[in-house]
Order: C-alpha cells, then structure tokens, then sequence
C-alpha cells in the first residue's frame, strides 16, 4: 500500500525557530520518495496560524497535515527557546 507521510524531521533555534518537514511517499515500509518542506517561526508569530498555512499547503500537495505530536514538539521548543 503507498501513503504519503509527513514527518518532522529538524528544528533549529537561532533568532527564530526554522522548521524542516520531510514529505515521503511509502509503500510497505520502504521510502519511495522524500522531499523537505521548510517554514519559520518568530517570537512575534502566532504558531497555530503559521501552522495552518503550512498544513493548506501540505493539503494542496497531497500530503497529511502536521501531527498534533509534532505541534506540540515545535511549540515546546518555541516555549524555551523564548524563555524570559
């Protein structure tokens, strides 16, 4: 059976939060195909609406929305990387 997938794959924290998204096509177990879809994040955004953006354009390419795990992962990471 083939599924695209859409994994978090790499968070870097410099002055913002840079995100890396591996996009793969999987049949069996074995990767067919992988890609990177990258976006940022800045102390200013508003997480959830860069999210949304990120999954419509996930959606548009065919791909599965971020996962609720991953969400959550990139929100913590955005928590200490602007601790006060």
């Amino acid at each position: 059976m083939i599924e695209k997938k859409t994994v978090l794959d790499f968070i870097t924290i410099d002055s913002g939060i840079t995100v890396r998204l591996k996009k793969q096509i999987v049949e069996d177990g074995d990767v067919l195909s992988s890609g990177y879809h990258r976006f940022g994040i800045t102390q200013e955004s508003n997480i959830d609406a860069v999210i949304g953006a990120v999954n419509a354009d996930l959606d548009l390419m065919g791909y599965p929305a971020v996962s609720v795990e991953d969400v959550d992962r990139i929100k913590a990471h955005a928590a200490v990387a602007w601790a006060e």
